[in-house]
């Protein structure tokens, strides 16, 4: 009898476990589908995921992506927020407005979005006067782990001043597989310590991206062969990576291709940012 009795409830334990099984599966193929159903009945994460099908619809369906976005935030999701700032940016669904756009990016960046962060830096930059406040988002973007937020973070700050923390923003977007980051270190490391296990690294990994046709990696790359940081100056083969890029539509490439001045100027200013830096950086008491 004991037995029987075991028996039936590890038959009753089997059929609880396949029910749940049977509505996990239920469940997640809503989630696939319709990802507007569960956002309107309380889940934050799939009203981002709403929105996004909503933004990336062709073309766009702006008023789903705005109730989704709208929804999601709030119930707290940082992705929605950034969404929603996306909405206004655009006028999707919602009337443009640039100040309900860096309202909901802040929003964002606060729940801890790197992207809500970035975009927050993008919309500063273009105001004069707020260069300084655009780099504290790209910071924290960066911090985030968005790559693209490391990266800015680079290219907003002033010139040569503190180079060590500019490269450290570069190599962090790089690890974050932003090439662009990887290409800016690079370009950094050659220049300033080309002999340096760090600076072979970036080569080699700018090398690698240029082969898988990653437009800036060319770039970045004949640069070096332009210039002749950390590897034998080669013009032939610069101008072979220049005009490869062109083709694949890179326009700085294509200036840089077309306008031999404008490649010798951004060679010296190259070269001038490494040593004013390295002069700095030998100051002290």
């Amino acid at each position: 009898m004991r037995g029987a009795g075991t028996r039936k409830l590890f038959s009753v334990i089997r059929w609880l476990t396949g029910a749940a099984s049977l509505a996990w599966v239920a469940y997640s193929l809503l989630a696939w589908l319709v990802p507007g159903v569960l956002c309107r009945v309380g889940d934050g994460g799939y009203c981002a995921e709403a929105s996004n099908q909503a933004l990336e619809k062709t073309p766009e369906d702006g008023e789903a992506a705005a109730s989704h976005a709208a929804r999601g935030c709030e119930l707290g999701d940082a992705t929605s927020c950034n969404n929603l700032g996306v909405c206004f940016q655009r006028g999707a669904g919602v009337t443009k407005s640039r100040e309900a756009a860096t309202r909901h990016y802040r929003q964002a960046c606060e729940l801890g979005s790197g992207l809500g962060c970035y975009n927050s830096g993008n919309l500063l930059k273009e105001e004069e006067g707020h260069a300084e406040e655009a780099t504290a988002y790209f910071d924290r973007a960066c911090e985030l782990e968005w790559g693209p937020g490391c990266r800015a973070a680079v290219t907003r700050s002033a010139g040569v001043r503190e180079r060590d923390i500019a490269l450290k923003r570069a190599e962090q977007g790089c690890e974050l597989a932003d090439a662009p980051s990887c290409g800016i270190a690079a370009l950094m490391l050659a220049v300033s310590e080309p002999r340096s296990p760090r600076a072979h690294d970036r080569l080699v990994q700018v090398t690698a991206d240029c082969g898988r046709e990653l437009v800036g990696s060319c770039t970045t790359l004949a640069l070096l062969y332009a210039g002749g940081f950390g590897v034998g100056r080669d013009l032939a083969r610069a101008h072979e990576l220049l005009q490869r890029a062109c083709r694949q539509g890179g326009s700085r490439a294509c200036a840089l291709e077309q306008q031999p001045e404008l490649l010798q100027e951004t060679l010296a200013l190259f070269t001038r940012t490494a040593t004013e830096a390295d002069a700095r950086l030998k100051v002290g008491p």
